[in-house]
């Protein structure tokens, strides 16, 4: 058994062997010693805990830095750059996928009549639409200017045109006083394998979505592979 009174600089070690069972120690350096080295272990372990808290904080930045950068910042749908990894992602899962691409009609008239603060406030009102409409894995973008897009896991014809109507129904049904009376044109496809996602299924999408303008906007219009 060992006892011991730091700053008293006394030290009792017990041991089986008589000569060894009371050893005294009263050379006050001892104690000054042992609490520097208690003093450095403490000084280690705080200065260990902010290292870690700052790695974490660090981690946490790069995260939600990395979130922005994928952000439309108007809308907050993913942008071109945030869609990019997930259609990355998908194709090498060998994951199917629908398109919608959706364009608000007549945008340019409600910029012209209203003001692009109110043009700025649909495009919210919108994308606030689209997502209370789609469902939690549909992934929403904001393709360029009034142009909007969701990516589904769902790839099925029936279910990807009652979708779009779905969408297209609850925007004309907006009832909002900031903004005027607003509709969507929306072009439905899907993806097949081995096609370029830009070069061949948007471009098929807005095949799909330039019919729906030519019959009168406001309306769904399909383009299969």
């Amino acid at each position: 058994m060992m006892s011991a009174a730091i700053m008293g600089a006394s030290v009792v070690i017990g041991s089986q062997r008589p000569e060894m069972q009371s050893i005294h120690f009263n050379d006050w350096r001892l104690g000054i010693v042992i609490s520097l080295c208690l003093g450095a272990y403490t000084f280690y372990l705080a200065k260990f805990s902010d290292q870690q808290r700052a790695l974490e904080d660090s981690a946490l930045q790069l995260t939600l830095l990395e979130r922005e950068a994928n952000t439309d910042k108007l809308t907050r749908l993913l942008n071109r750059r945030g869609l990019d990894v997930i259609v990355t992602n998908w194709t090498v899962a060998g994951q199917q996928f629908g398109i919608l691409l959706l364009d608000i009609d007549h945008f340019k008239q409600v910029n012209d009549t209203y003001g692009h603060d109110v043009g700025d406030k649909a495009l919210r009102i919108i994308s606030d639409t689209l997502r209370a409409t789609a469902r939690d894995d549909d992934v929403l973008v904001r393709w360029g200017g009034e142009e909007l897009m969701v990516i589904t896991r769902s790839a099925e014809k029936t279910a990807l045109t009652g979708f779009a109507e779905r969408l297209r129904r609850a925007v004309s049904e907006m009832n909002d006083p900031n903004i005027p009376p607003i509709t969507v044109s929306i072009g439905v496809s899907r993806s097949a394998v081995g096609e370029d996602f830009e070069d061949i299924i948007v471009v098929r999408a807005d095949k799909a979505l330039y019919a729906a303008k030519e019959s009168g906007r406001n309306a769904v219009k399909t383009r299969w592979p």
